[in-house]
């Protein structure tokens, strides 16, 4: 035994206490945690040749625990670690690296770190490889790692391997297996994950329905402190309506109030338009039109069909507002040119009873006819009857006023009645 073997050995165990000593102040282990004793003694271990604290203070470096963040000497300690095949440290540099977006270089530590069992190395293979970053794109390889990561607890890779299930990206579709991976992502506390887990339970999609595990799952999702993303907030809005309407829990409107208005801060715009409701009917809590009319506007700048008709409305009747049909056509047109027939309806009497404009009134009764709208069905119909707007067609003024007398349209119904015999060139539908 030599006497350069002794002094190394000598270091090793020196070096492997004052890491057992870090660790005890890292984790507050018999004595207070306390960060700054910690990496000062990790980093004499380090000095000392002892890997895992070599690590530990790249780790330390990387999230600025007892010492400043210094993303350089952070890679410099995981790079000692790393080249001594430590799995761990290899895995966080092919993420560091990754997220400096030197693909290669992460490729490179993680396919290290993933061969060896490391779950987060594997899923972020997992993410290169099927985005083809640093390498050709391999979906199937990407799929293989996923699953890996997935099997090894990792809840981003089980959320992740439910999208790719919900979607069918990559492999055939299948709900069943989109919510076993949701569930245990949510399970671990993921909040993306509990949105969905709740929502398929809402829906009764790949498991069988259970509106109190919906509703579970969703306010866990909503209740959140992780970063707000279109699927937090939709929780939110989702846990506002099933306390309106009392669906998997008590109905409780204050609650309601309370959800539905955190999603519409956040731009939820049918959260908005719900909640302008609320406001505007007054039904279940005190009536504001103001606040209701901002909701409106609100939603309807967002997009929301609905809101725009009912701004179109508000505007048309001057309920809380100044009468102005030119803003109300303004809003009827928007929600029109998604599809929306109240607004399509709207638009046909604004230019049939306010400007005398058949054509332009004939041109949106068909638009929401054939949308379904009965009462536009009937309109559409005596139009045809009387060749307004159009050319005088009995076999379309049939067809149109039949379809409205299914729908229910009571004028319709009284029309046909009273007109027995037909009109020339009816359809079958008006003879005895």
């Amino acid at each position: 035994m030599t006497l350069s073997f002794l002094k190394n050995r000598i270091k090793y165990l020196i070096g492997a206490f004052q890491y057992r000593l870090g660790e005890m102040y890292y984790l507050g282990n018999g004595w207070k945690q306390d960060y700054k004793k910690a990496f000062r003694l990790f980093d004499l271990a380090t000095k000392n040749k002892c890997i895992q604290a070599a690590f530990q203070v790249g780790a330390m470096y990387w999230k600025g625990e007892g010492v400043e963040k210094d993303f350089t000497k952070a890679m410099f300690c995981m790079r000692i670690a790393a080249d001594h095949d430590h799995t761990e440290a290899q895995a966080l540099m092919g993420e560091a690296y990754y997220k400096a977006e030197k693909y290669e270089k992460s490729i490179f530590w993680c396919e290290k770190a993933a061969k060896k069992g490391n779950a987060c190395a594997q899923f972020t293979l997992s993410i290169l490889l099927f985005n083809g970053l640093g390498v050709e794109s391999d979906s199937e390889t990407a799929i293989r790692w996923c699953k890996q990561a997935a099997e090894n607890g990792h809840d981003p890779a089980q959320f992740q391997l439910g999208i790719l299930y919900f979607n069918g990206t990559g492999v055939k579709p299948d709900d069943e297996k989109a919510f076993y991976w949701f569930h245990q992502s949510a399970v671990q506390g993921n909040p993306y994950a509990q949105y969905y887990t709740g929502m398929l339970y809402n829906h009764g999609i790949g498991v069988e329905q259970d509106l109190n595990q919906a509703f579970h799952w969703l306010r866990l999702s909503a209740a959140t402190d992780e970063p707000m993303t279109k699927e937090i907030v939709e929780a939110q809005y989702s846990l506002g309506i099933m306390y309106y309407i009392g669906q998997g829990t008590d109905k409780d409107i204050d609650l309601a109030v309370d959800w539905l208005t955190k999603a519409a801060e956040f731009n939820h715009a049918q959260a908005q338009f719900e909640l302008g409701n609320l406001y505007f009917f007054g039904s279940e809590i005190q009536r504001d039109c103001s606040m209701a009319l901002s909701l409106y506007t609100h939603s309807a700048e967002n997009g929301n069909a609905e809101a725009q008709c009912a701004l179109g409305v508000i505007y048309l009747q001057g309920d809380g507002v100044e009468k102005n049909p030119v803003k109300a056509a303004e809003w009827f047109r928007l929600a029109a040119e998604q599809g929306n027939a109240n607004a399509q309806f709207a638009l046909a009497g604004i230019h049939k009873y306010l400007y005398n404009r058949y054509e332009d009134a004939f041109v949106f009764y068909q638009q929401a006819a054939n949308n379904d709208h009965c009462e536009a069905q009937y309109q559409l119909g005596k139009l045809y009857l009387e060749g307004k707007g159009t050319g005088v067609d009995h076999e379309q003024a049939a067809y149109w006023l039949e379809k409205a007398a299914e729908n229910g349209d009571a004028k319709a119904k009284e029309l046909i009645n009273n007109n027995p015999g037909g009109w020339p060139n009816e359809s079958i539908a008006f003879k005895k």
